[in-house]
């Protein structure tokens, strides 16, 4: 993993998963832009990322609100000089059965998990085309392709993902994206998050990913 000195933004990153990816990319370099909803784990995470003797921003954030968004990524640009890599992590699940889903219950889904991707996504994608440089990696579940039991909101919004990407034909410079399909559940979270925690820097490989796709030239 090369990212001395490289510039990162992880969404979701106050716990779970998303902490883990923070932690691991400070240690192996990278000043961390940690963004969260909670301000408590946000600040947290971004002390833990100081610890290990690298920048930490903490910004919260709605990642559902496109001007909150973009807000941010002009701030933690502004405060960290560029942004190199950016980590599509944050996402919910509410269940409920079938026909107990509430309208409100499926669009707030929807605006984190696919709109909120969206928006992170082009809003870095933007800075790094004029860089001709960047790297974004999206974190969905496996429920949106593979599992017809999941719930409908879940498999809606993570199948979005795919569609949320900058595409081959887009005018979108020397940037690549990287997809990784996770199961999320709280158990399978902090066992995952740990495990992240404890391996090398040198090891990190995806267990399960889509190829890297390059864009543009």
């Amino acid at each position: 993993m090369v990212l001395e000195d490289q510039v990162a933004i992880v969404t979701g990153s106050g716990q779970g998963i998303g902490k883990a990816i923070a932690l691991r990319f400070a240690r192996a370099g990278a000043d961390i832009a940690v963004v969260d909803a909670n301000p408590e784990t946000a600040a947290a995470t971004g002390r833990e990322v100081q610890r290990l003797g690298r920048r930490a921003v903490v910004r919260v954030a709605d990642v559902s609100d496109f001007h909150d968004v973009d807000a941010a990524v002009n701030e933690i640009a502004a405060e960290l000089g560029r942004i190199d890599v950016l980590v599509n992590n944050a996402g919910i699940e509410k269940r409920a059965p079938f026909l107990e889903i509430t309208p409100d219950d499926w669009q707030r889904q929807l605006d984190v998990n696919l709109s909120g991707t969206f928006y992170w996504t082009q809003a870095t994608a933007r800075r790094m085309a004029k860089r001709a440089y960047g790297r974004i990696v999206n974190l969905s579940s496996v429920a949106g392709p593979h599992r017809a039991h999941r719930p409908c909101r879940l498999r809606s919004s993570e199948s979005g993902h795919r569609g949320a990407n900058p595409s081959r034909g887009s005018r979108s410079g020397r940037l690549r994206y990287h997809g990784e399909r996770h199961r999320p559940s709280p158990h399978r979270d902090r066992a995952h998050a740990g495990r992240l925690e404890r391996r090398s820097p040198a090891r990190a490989t995806p267990a399960r990913s889509d190829p890297p796709i390059r864009h543009g030239r």
